[in-house]
Formats: structure tokens, C-alpha cells, sequence
């Protein structure tokens, strides 16, 4: 269940992240965030992504979607609702 919470948050958060914090994966070029799961945390190792999380009024590119506080604004965007639909499928199982 939490492996579900965890990836999901994760995959649902991509298209909020600042474009200062994506990269181009090599998979057919597709942008992706450079988040990954340590354990049952989300991260993004980045220098600076502590700094562009928690300073929202900095200018992004991609903005108003891609943003300071990411996950806040995903979840409060009704990734919260689906990812608890999700878990419940999940935990039903």
C-alpha cells in the first residue's frame, strides 16, 4: 500500500516540478523529474530544490502549474482524491 502511495505521489507530481528541476531521461526524450523513492519518501537531489520548493514566488517557467510546493499543489488539485481512490483499489485486493 505504501509502495502505491509513495510511486504514485511521485508520478503525479511531475508535472508541477519547475522545469529547473527536470531532466531529459533517456527514455524517447520524455521530461521527467529527477524525484526518486528513498524508502517511503519522495526526494529531489538537486542543489537547489529545497530552495525552489519552499520559495513559490520565484518566477518558473512552466508557471502557473510547474511551481514552488509541488506535491502541496497536486495534492490539493485533486491528486489527493485519486490517489486515495487508488489505495483503496489497492488495499481491496
Amino acid at each position: 500500500m505504501q509502495t502505491f502511495v509513495t510511486n504514485e505521489v511521485l508520478r503525479r507530481s511531475d508535472d508541477y516540478v519547475p522545469f529547473d528541476i527536470v531532466n531529459r531521461s533517456g527514455h524517447s526524450g520524455l521530461l521527467r523529474s529527477t524525484g526518486h523513492i528513498e524508502g517511503t519518501d519522495v526526494v529531489w537531489h538537486t542543489p537547489y530544490a529545497r530552495r525552489l520548493y519552499y520559495h513559490p514566488e520565484y518566477n518558473f517557467q512552466g508557471a502557473p502549474t510547474r511551481g514552488g510546493n509541488w506535491v502541496d499543489r497536486m495534492l490539493q488539485n485533486g491528486g489527493m482524491i485519486e490517489i486515495e481512490k487508488g489505495a483503496r483499489k489497492v488495499a481491496s485486493k
